[in-house]
Order: structure tokens, then C-alpha cells, then sequence
């Protein structure tokens, strides 16, 4: 059992003042094995030195004052009088605690409380709200429901009576659990399934993980095995619901999600039983939802979903899954069909079939792997069966998604051994990103097996883009595909998503081998103007043309063409493609000043990955929100987001990743005011195929931050030769090269050169292609005018700074030229600090309105402005309003 520390630590604590002649009452309140007999049992064997007295409702039966005559003899008192009515007894009851309190204190655990009768809960309620003195401690565990649990927790009994209600466990404690029982490295979106599916219920969650143990690091099904206890609490609570309320029951708990009435009413003539709403609500097991009249009825929980569910007779239970089926499309209608099937069904088999092609010829590959898994596990024929597994593991090997592949692998693996089998587990091993094992499985194939397959250049293809080598790209994907041997429609469909996937690699090759432009080709996987729905491949396509523009410094062109392709992959229903979109449309908002937009749409990332168990692209959105971090002076919060990332990458390499978490390591350390560190950062780039490939993308901004440091450590040679070598055109996103030489000539003492250098520096950044650069640029010559005697101009140059600054939510820029001898001064603490309040009336501050022009346009008192903008102050660092300005 999961320790529960805060339920615990209020019980020791009741102990302690009870120790005090303080006497309590608590009511631990829990669902049926939630953990409130573990409690009682941890609370008695730290109360050392106390008399404990025991009593389980369920035990002493229900004859009227059962419970009280079992209290009673454990606490060694007379037993009640015949005859005698509630009042007096519960005196009687409340002088033997007082006595049985005198030597020591007394902790008297009423377990299973809703099972008392009603004159013994009556009793034992008057005499707890009576309890005024002695070291008395009184636990009573109840469910929700009974006399006992209802007169205790309605506020009559004072401030002693306190309730510690028993929720479900959370994710990480299910994860603890998991561990507990043998299942290691349960993953989050996997701990939060289980979660889900047992409303997190400790003696649920043991039944399932030991009833499943290591199967559930491949996958949590979408049914559990229930304890039997829980079936028999579910009899009591459907013993008054007649027939027609318990078959609308057993339909809702089918049917599984929210399922209209109209629908409820269609199964029922399907299967020929009446139901009853009115029946099946007096339960309490259903909810009704009612929107503008569109009513939904749906069981309450999972876990009572799945206890009706598991007690219908097996038949009855496919009937009615046969007949949900017959209600719904795509997806759904899939699941049931499966479920209604015995053994196997050539005719659902054949249906999931032309499910698995429609959905692959709509891009949605993840779905098309799905139902083609799905169909093979009802198809009679073993070759067939083989055939579409195999097809399965290719399209999800395109489809990129880790949870699908592991939970296909085992399958493969009890297919005979035959050229494509092994060329599918290879697939699958680059999907989970076991590169090294798939690399092993294609070469062990030789040279000919699958040649001429668009689905082995994707693979080959695939390993060669993780190893950054562009010719390996080239060659695997420039292999002329051959026609598959079968014409079924889900072969047909998987070669055409196949072949889409070999024509994109052959795009992205030519780019990062630097052959030329591959935006006409990439043009052509769009197919625009027709009529073809929204795609996987779509969205895949649309993402490299927007890499291609912003390693190029178009960053608004860029951020347009992500925008659309995260639009395209919420529509193709791919989440590893759609967290792929959003971090790079998370970079592109780092690149465009968009430092909020940004921030959101790494968060959605790895949101996303909690709940899919896809993470991909952790790696990308941890860097992007490091490299945030690192600019706004939030350094351990940087560092932190760097080792995440890092531990991403080493589960995944790939040199995207690799590129830019050495970046945001380089960001780091300029942070921290630390040129070494900056190149030390760099040293893995500098002559590597990882650097080599982000020089080949356009994206050798890089060498700018790396020729910085190389300035301020007094190279100015290095540094040059650096900036030589940044790409025509590439992103200005860490600072402009010229800016770089005004830093050498500044420090050089060329006063005039360092001028020039920064104007042109300003000059050639744009405010909303790279607005951090133009910061940069302007407060660089800001400055050096003003220690050129340009007071005027330098003051205009420093207002831009600053305008510049703000729209990235900063107080200003890291100082361009740290001055001899003098210590670096900390980063100015970010905006985003500021509270929407506060950030308000420091806007207007800054645009030079009085306080009480302020409060007049806010509403508010002038104190009130005076307060947010005192507390704006010192959050940046700021001594006047003047330097809002």
C-alpha cells in the first residue's frame, strides 16, 4: 500500500492531543478499498502506551445495538440494560471511555461503520458528541454511505469531529504502487491510464497490476481486471434497481463514453430489452447530461463502468457490444465490433481491413496501424493474420508513435522469420529509438532483401537522418520503388504513405546535403488545390518547409507555415507530428520575439506527452523553454530544463535535438558570464556530423554566439574566422555578426569602429524578424555613443533598446561590453514576473502617464497604482519609473 503522509499525519496528530486530554472524534471516509482499515492498522501500531479497542461493524451484525454491546464488552463495561432507552445507554457508554481512559489514553477504531444498525449508530453518536473530556481518541472508517457516516459528518458533532476523506491515489503514487508490486519504468501516460480507469482505488490498482504485472510497461488495456469485492458491493447497490434499470445500466457501461438516449433506446431494440431511466437513476451509478435537450447518459466512473460490465454473463456482454457497434463509425464502431467477436470473424476482420486502408489513405496512420492489428487478431488464416501484423508495424513505424510500436513488437516476434519481419522490427526499433539494434536488423538483411521497397528506404533513410549523414539519406532514398506484389487496398494505401514518406527524406536530404532548394519538391507532397483530405504527410511536409525558412531568417514566414502545419496535424490526429509542430513553431516564437507563445507551446508538448505517453519531442521543448530561461536570467531554472532535455536525447539522438540543446547550453553559460563555458558548449559541433548538418539546414546563427565569446576572451582572429563562415542569410537569432566585430572594436578601443559596426548592426536586424538581436544591437550603440559624447542620439538609440526589450518581456538586454575590471552585473529579472496588474501599470509608466492619469484609466486609487508599480520596481531591479522608459 501507497503511504498516505498527510491522512497519517493528521491521525498522529489527533493521537498527540488526545494524549493532552483533548478527547477527537474522525471519520476516515473512503469508496470500498481506498485504504481505511491500512490506516486504522498504521494509526494502532504507533499508539504505544494506549489501550486500543477494535470493533468491525461488518463483524457484530445488524440486530438492533449489535454495536453497542460489542463495544461495550471491549471496553470491559456492564452490559446495557434491557429496557433501557438510547439516552441512557449512551451515558453508560460514554462513562466506561471515561473510565477505561483513566490509566491510559484510549483509542477506540470502529471499523466498517456503515454497517452498524441504526440503534447502535444512534447511541454511539450521542455519546461522541458528548465527549468533552479524557484522553479519548475515536476513529470511525465508513464508506460514503450509512447511518453512522451520515450523523457524524452533518456538523452537529463540533469541532472535534473532523473528516479525512480518501481520494484516489494520483499518477505519481500509482507509479510508486506499480513499482511496489514489480513493474518498473511504468511511464507517466501509462500511470495516469491506470489512474483513470480505477479512479485511482488502491485495491483496484493491486488487483490490476498484479493480475497483469510487466505486460503493463508495453501497454495499459482498455479494461482491467476488478476485485471480486467490488462486485459484491455493486450487488448491494443495485439490489432495489429492477430489470429495466439495469439493463439501461449494462448498455451505458458497454457503450462505454457518453451515449445519447436515443441511442440507449436503439440497442434496446437490437437486443430486445427494455430499460429504464428513471430505475437506472435512482442508483446513483448514472450520469445524465443535458445539453439544449440533447440528452447523454454515461456510469459514473470507470471503475464501476467496469464492474457492470465484468458481471454480465460473457454473451450477453458481446450481444450488447455487437449492438453498440451498429450504432457508431470509425473508431468506436471498431472497438466494439472487436469486443462482440468470440474467436474469430473473417467478416469483422475484412471490415477492419478496409478501416485500416481508408484510414491510411487519409493520412491518419496511427489509426490505419490500429485497425489493421485489430483485424489480424480476428483473422482465421495464419498467412493473412502474419500479413496484416506486418503491415501494422510498417504503418506504424511512419505513424512515429513509441506506445504503438512497443505494443506491436511482442507480436512481430512470434511471426515466423522471413526479410520483411525483420526489416518491420527494424522499423519499429528506430520508432523506440533503438537505433544501434535496427541498424543491425537492416544491415543482417543484406543488400537485397526489400530493395526497391519504399518502406526499407524509409527506414534506411530514417537511420541515416538520426546519424546526420545527408549522403546515406541520398542514396537510401533515391532507390527506385518497386510495385508491391499484392494490390489489397491497405497494401495499396500503406505503399502511397510509404513512397510519400521516401519522397520527403529525398527533399530534406538534398536541403541539409546543401543540393539546393527543396521547397519545390516538398510543394508537391501538398497537393494543393485538390480536394484530398488533411494528412499526415501533410503536416510533415509543411513543417520542413518552415524549417527551411526559418534556418534561413525568414521567422515570420516561418511562424505562418508552422501555424498551419499544427493546424494540419491536430486535423490528421498524429500527436508525435502534432508536438513535432509545436516545438517548432515554439522555436519560431523564441526567434520572433513571441517569448509567451513560445512558452505555451512547449508546455502543450509535454502536456501532451503526460497523457499520450508520445515524447519525442520532450527533448525540443524542454531546450526551447531552457533557452527562454537562459535569456531572461533564469539560470537554474535553465540548467534544470537542459538535463531534462539531455535525458530525452540519450533515450532518442537525433541531430536536431543535439543542435539545439548545445545551443541553449552555450546560452546558459553566457548567462552565467562564462566565454569558456560558451565554447566548451560548442566543442561538440565544431568538425562533427551533427554540426556539419545545422551549418548544411542554414542555421550557423550558432557561430556568432560561439564568435562572441571568442571575443571576450581576446580572439579576435577565431572570431572572425567563425563569422566567415555563418551561412549568407542565415538567422540572426543570437546576435548579428557585425554586432560581433563592434564588440572586438570596442574592446580594441576603436571607438568610431565600434560605432559602425553596431549601426550596421541595428541597422540589418529586424524588430519583428529578430527582435533579440536588434535589443542587442541598439543598446550596444546606445552605449558607445554615449561614451562617445552623443548624449541626445544615444538617448533616442537606448528608448528603441528598451522598446525592443519589452516586447520580449524583458528589463533590458545583457550588457554588450562588460567594462574592464568591474563585475559583471546580474541579468535584469524578466517582465513575466510581473503580475497582469502590475504589468499594466508598469506599460503605462513606461509611456510616461502620471499616477493619477493611471488610476483614471484603470479605475482604481491612486494607491492601488502606487503599490503595483512600487512592487513592478523591485521585481525588475528598477530604482525610478525613469528606467521603465
Amino acid at each position: 500500500m501507497v503511504q498516505r503522509p498527510v491522512e497519517e499525519s493528521r491521525l498522529a496528530a489527533a493521537l498527540e492531543r488526545a494524549r493532552g486530554a483533548e478527547p477527537q472524534v474522525i471519520v476516515i471516509e473512503g469508496e470500498l478499498g481506498s485504504g481505511k482499515t491500512w490506516l486504522l492498522d498504521r494509526l494502532a501500531g504507533r499508539a504505544v502506551e494506549t489501550r486500543i479497542v477494535e470493533l468491525s461493524a461488518r463483524e457484530v451484525g445488524g440486530d438492533p445495538n449489535a454495536g453497542v454491546d460489542a463495544l461495550l464488552a471491549a471496553l470491559g463495561a456492564r452490559r446495557r440494560r434491557a429496557g433501557a432507552d438510547t439516552a441512557a445507554t449512551a451515558a453508560g457508554l460514554l462513562a466506561a471511555c471515561a473510565a477505561a481512559a483513566e490509566e491510559h489514553p484510549l483509542l477506540i477504531a470502529i471499523d466498517d461503520a456503515q454497517e452498524l444498525d441504526a440503534a447502535s449508530a444512534d447511541t454511539i453518536w450521542r455519546a461522541l458528541r458528548r465527549l468533552r473530556h479524557g484522553r479519548v481518541l475515536v476513529v470511525v472508517a465508513s464508506r460514503p454511505q450509512g447511518r453512522m457516516h451520515a450523523l457524524l459528518t452533518r456538523g452537529t458533532s463540533g469541532e472535534r469531529a473532523r473528516v479525512l476523506r480518501l481520494d484516489g491515489l494520483g499518477r505519481a503514487a500509482v507509479a510508486r504502487l506499480a513499482l511496489e508490486r514489480g513493474v518498473e519504468g511504468l511511464r507517466p501516460a501509462d500511470a495516469a491510464r491506470l489512474t483513470e480507469l480505477t479512479d485511482g482505488n488502491p485495491l483496484h490498482l493491486v488487483t490490476a497490476i498484479d493480475g497483469l504485472g510487466p505486460r503493463l510497461r508495453v501497454r495499459v488495456p482498455d479494461s482491467l481486471p476488478v476485485p471480486s469485492a467490488f462486485a459484491e458491493e455493486l450487488e448491494v447497490r443495485l439490489a432495489g434497481c429492477g430489470d429495466t434499470g439495469r439493463a439501461l445500466l449494462a448498455i451505458a457501461a458497454v457503450a462505454g463514453d457518453a451515449v445519447p438516449l436515443s441511442t440507449v433506446l436503439a440497442i434496446s431494440e437490437l437486443t430486445g430489452l427494455e430499460v429504464s431511466l428513471d430505475d437506472a437513476m435512482r442508483t446513483g451509478l448514472l450520469d445524465l447530461a443535458d445539453d439544449i435537450g440533447q440528452r447523454e447518459v454515461r456510469i459514473a466512473s470507470a471503475r464501476i463502468r467496469e464492474g457492470i460490465r465484468h458481471a454480465l454473463p460473457d454473451a450477453r456482454r458481446r450481444a450488447l457490444h455487437a449492438a453498440v457497434a451498429e450504432q457508431f463509425e470509425g473508431e468506436r464502431r471498431a472497438t466494439h465490433l472487436l469486443a462482440a467477436t468470440e474467436l474469430t470473424d473473417e467478416a469483422v476482420a475484412d471490415e477492419l481491413a478496409d478501416a485500416a486502408a481508408e484510414a491510411a489513405r487519409a493520412g491518419r496512420l496511427a489509426l490505419a496501424a490500429r485497425h489493421a492489428a485489430r483485424a489480424a487478431g480476428v483473422r482465421r488464416d495464419a498467412a493473412a493474420r502474419a500479413l496484416l501484423l506486418l503491415q501494422a508495424a510498417e504503418l506504424a513505424t511512419l505513424a512515429d508513435e513509441q506506445t504503438l510500436a512497443r505494443s506491436l513488437a511482442p507480436a512481430l516476434e512470434g511471426l515466423p522469420a522471413s526479410p520483411r519481419r525483420e526489416l518491420a522490427l527494424a522499423g519499429l526499433d528506430f520508432v523506440a529509438g533503438d537505433f544501434d539494434l535496427a541498424r543491425r536488423r537492416v544491415r543482417a538483411l543484406g543488400e537485397e532483401a526489400g530493395r526497391g521497397s519504399a518502406f526499407r528506404a524509409v527506414v534506411e533513410g530514417g537511420l541515416a537522418w538520426a546519424a546526420g549523414d545527408p549522403d546515406a539519406v541520398l542514396a537510401a532514398a533515391r532507390e527506385p520503388d518497386a510495385a508491391p506484389a499484392t494490390a489489397s487496398p491497405l497494401e495499396a494505401a500503406a505503399e502511397s504513405a510509404h513512397e510519400q514518406r521516401r519522397r520527403l527524406l529525398l527533399a530534406g536530404a538534398q536541403w541539409i546535403g546543401g543540393l539546393g532548394d527543396p521547397r519545390p519538391a516538398i510543394g508537391e507532397l501538398l497537393h494543393p488545390g485538390d480536394d484530398r483530405p488533411v494528412a499526415m504527410g501533410n503536416a510533415e511536409a509543411r513543417i520542413m518547409l518552415g524549417q527551411v525558412a526559418l534556418y534561413g531568417g525568414q521567422h515570420r514566414e516561418s511562424s505562418a507555415v508552422f501555424a498551419q502545419a499544427v493546424a494540419e496535424a491536430r486535423a490528421s490526429g498524429s500527436t508525435p507530428v502534432l508536438q513535432l509542430a509545436l516545438a517548432m513553431t515554439a522555436f519560431s516564437g523564441y526567434a520572433t520575439g513571441d517569448w509567451p507563445g513560445a512558452e505555451r507551446d512547449a508546455e502543450e508538448i509535454l502536456g501532451l506527452s503526460l497523457t499520450s505517453g508520445e515524447s519525442l519531442s520532450d527533448g525540443m521543448a524542454h531546450t526551447v523553454l531552457a533557452m527562454l530561461d537562459a535569456q531572461r536570467g533564469e539560470l537554474q531554472s535553465a540548467a534544470r530544463r537542459i538535463r531534462a532535455a539531455r535525458e530525452h536525447e540519450r533515450r532518442r539522438p537525433v541531430p536536431q535535438t543535439t543542435g539545439i540543446i548545445t545551443v541553449a547550453t552555450a546560452l546558459l553559460e553566457r548567462g552565467r558570464g562564462d566565454p569558456e563555458g560558451v565554447l566548451l558548449a560548442f566543442e561538440g559541433l565544431e568538425g562533427s556530423a551533427v554540426g556539419a548538418t545545422v551549418d548544411a539546414a542554414g542555421a550557423g546563427g550558432w557561430r556568432v554566439l560561439r564568435a562572441e565569446a571568442l571575443v571576450r576572451l581576446g580572439r579576435e582572429a577565431e572570431a572572425r574566422a567563425q563569422l566567415a563562415r555563418v551561412p549568407e542569410g542565415a538567422s540572426a537569432l543570437f546576435g548579428h555578426p557585425q554586432w560581433v566585430l563592434g564588440l572586438a572594436a570596442e574592446l580594441r578601443g576603436d571607438a568610431a569602429g565600434a560605432v559602425t559596426a553596431y549601426r550596421e548592426a541595428a541597422a540589418a536586424s529586424d524588430l519583428a524578424e529578430t527582435p533579440w538581436a536588434r535589443a542587442v544591437a541598439l543598446e550596444s550603440l546606445g552605449g558607445a555613443l554615449g561614451r562617445a559624447g552623443a548624449g541626445d542620439e544615444a538617448a533616442t538609440t537606448l528608448r528603441l533598446a528598451r522598446a525592443a526589450a519589452v516586447r520580449l518581456g524583458l528589463a533590458g538586454t545583457t550588457p554588450s561590453t562588460p567594462r574592464e575590471g568591474s563585475a559583471r552585473p546580474a541579468p535584469a529579472a524578466s517582465w513575466s514576473a510581473l503580475t497582469p496588474r502590475e504589468r499594466e501599470v508598469a506599460e503605462l509608466a513606461a509611456a510616461g502617464r502620471l499616477n493619477r492619469e493611471i488610476a483614471d484609466e484603470l479605475h482604481v486609487a491612486v494607491k492601488t497604482v502606487e503599490y503595483h508599480l512600487a512592487r513592478a520596481l523591485a521585481k525588475l531591479g528598477l530604482r525610478s519609473r525613469r528606467q521603465l522608459r
